[in-house]
């Protein structure tokens, strides 16, 4: 309605043209995201999980609506065989299927009976008839729209309302307004709609006045409005599908004297401004945001420290990354995840399943504690050690980013902090299905080169199999035993596999690099055993 008013000057085409916007938005239940948007409130106000959540909350992106609803709504009580949002939820179904039949019955009825009164109207051309039961003329009708008059009209009377009613016709007025009906049908509990249906159908009507004078010449202002005066001075009050004098005379007269066609140019920057104005008002905003921008997560603008602690439940050690340069990338890089913009649930457990951490240990001297992100498949959440955030959803490409970055830090953080020691390094290679022994060692050096080229593939894809699709390939182990990637040629293109995770095709360059790599560690152990 905003937009409607800044059109309020220009011809009632664009904003008639707009409403279709609100059509696209009452039956379709998906958009497309753009970051431009001009929508301000979240797509899924109401989460799919709000029936069994304790404390029933929805997310529209307007906070006083938001508060407003969320105080009323009631709180789920544990001992309890439902949950009462459950029932309020059911009790306003019923209700509001029951106002959607009740509507279709009474259009339906109100059809029939137009039906039934022009039985006896006399055909005059092709699709035009006339009655005496009637005293404004209207398109009924939907495949084969046909136009009724009212007796006594003049000729130029009649020449006004036919070609009124043909533009109607030609741009199948009759649909839209049929589509729309029906579509307020079913958000019938919303006064804004049933308001806005009937601006729809005025700028509709004077769109349809500024054609019919665009054809006809302005000059016929004056006879025209008459006309148009005339036919409201003995319309029935019977509702009508599209009545030449039922909708807003008034405004339509006011609209009609002072319409003048505007130049080419500004008919250019009006089409500019409704075509973005479309555009931002069809799409939704971005459903993900950077991970710095979310502030249902604590702390998240501030993802730094002077330490930072990754801990991988299964695995026999945490890692301690201390390098500088190392913290400032990481810190980067997950203020740039793309998290959602809603959080999955209300569900704030202290005990959720995790996948890793990274704990941000502050330096003494801040007042600010430390403070951990917890990943798991498809979400995030912190925790400032007072309580828990939501969890917000993420993405298997960007957790798997975040994970190919990590075993490149605790690559090169081997032998430093909480874990001292070397780095152990192990390779196998296997050709036509025949194993080649074991060769390993710890050699930090060596696991460094190694993590630099594995991690530079192009382009990840999810591997489910814990096995290489081929029968000749070169085994690595990082890190830990348990710990296996794949390194092999399929159909001319090279491959670094995590077991039973991700695949990265990388160049030949880097291949091999790889086997140099191997070549040479296992050289320096060949020959250390020999000393």
């Amino acid at each position: 309605m905003a937009a409607r008013a800044l059109l309020k000057r220009a011809p009632k085409i664009f904003s008639y043209s707009l409403w279709a916007v609100v059509l696209f938005r009452m039956v379709c239940p998906v958009s497309f995201q753009w970051m431009f948007s001009l929508m301000p409130v979240s797509p899924k106000t109401i989460p799919e999980d709000i029936i069994y959540a304790s404390q029933p909350q929805i997310h529209s992106g307007i906070r006083i609506l938001d508060q407003a609803v969320n105080g009323s709504l009631p709180a789920g009580t544990p001992a309890a065989s439902v949950n009462p949002i459950q029932i309020f939820l059911a009790i306003a179904a019923f209700i509001w299927m029951m106002g959607v039949v009740l509507l279709l019955i009474c259009s339906l009825v109100s059809y029939l009976r137009f039906r039934h009164m022009l039985c006896q109207a006399v055909r005059e051309e092709e699709n035009i008839f006339s009655s005496d039961r009637i005293t404004t003329a209207f398109v009924l009708g939907f495949f084969r729209p046909r136009i009724y008059l009212p007796l006594g009209l003049g000729s130029e009377e009649r020449q006004y309302i036919l070609c009124h009613e043909q533009v109607h016709i030609h741009r199948k007025d009759h649909w839209i307004k049929a589509a729309s009906l029906l579509a307020l049908f079913f958000h019938w509990f919303n006064p804004v709609l049933w308001f806005a249906y009937r601006l729809m159908c005025r700028d509709m009507e004077m769109s349809c006045d500024e054609r019919v004078m665009d054809k006809m010449g302005t000059e016929i202002r004056k006879d025209y409005s008459g006309s148009l005066l005339s036919i409201s001075m003995r319309r029935s009050g019977l509702s009508s599908p599209l009545a030449f004098g039922e909708k807003d005379v008034s405004g339509r007269i006011k609209n009609i004297l002072r319409y003048k066609k505007p130049a080419f140019g500004v008919l250019l920057v009006i089409l500019i401004l409704v075509t973005a104005l479309t555009v931002g008002l069809a799409s939704n905003p971005l459903n993900t945001i950077p991970l710095s921008q979310q502030t249902g997560i604590p702390y998240h603008d501030v993802i730094w420290g002077e330490t930072v602690k990754v801990v991988m439940p299964g695995k026999t050690n945490s890692y301690l990354l201390e390098n500088d340069q190392d913290l400032e990338e990481l810190s980067a890089l997950i203020s740039s995840l793309e998290v959602t913009r809603q959080p999955l649930s209300q569900n704030r457990d202290e005990n959720r399943p995790w996948d890793f951490s990274l704990e941000f240990r502050r330096p003494p001297e801040v007042s600010v504690g430390n403070f951990t992100l917890y990943f798991t498949a498809g979400s995030v959440w912190g925790n400032d050690g007072v309580k828990p955030s939501l969890s917000y959803g993420l993405s298997d490409e960007e957790t798997g980013r975040l994970l190919q970055a990590l075993e490149g830090y605790i690559v090169r953080a081997s032998g430093n902090g909480e874990h001292p020691g070397g780095y152990y390094v192990g390779f196998r290679q296997v050709v036509e299905g025949e194993e080649q022994p074991l060769i390993a060692g710890e050699d930090s050096q060596t696991g460094t080169l190694l993590a630099s080229l594995l991690l530079s593939g192009m382009e990840a894809q999810e591997m489910v199999d814990k096995t290489p699709p081929v029968t000749s390939y070169l085994l690595i182990q990082m890190g830990e035993p348990e710990t296996v990637y794949y390194v092999y040629q399929s159909e001319g293109k090279f491959y670094m596999e995590k077991a039973g995770e991700y695949r990265l095709e990388m160049t030949r360059e880097t291949y091999d690099g790889i086997l140099e790599t191997y070549r040479s560690f296992a050289q320096a152990i060949e020959e250390s055993s020999v000393e």
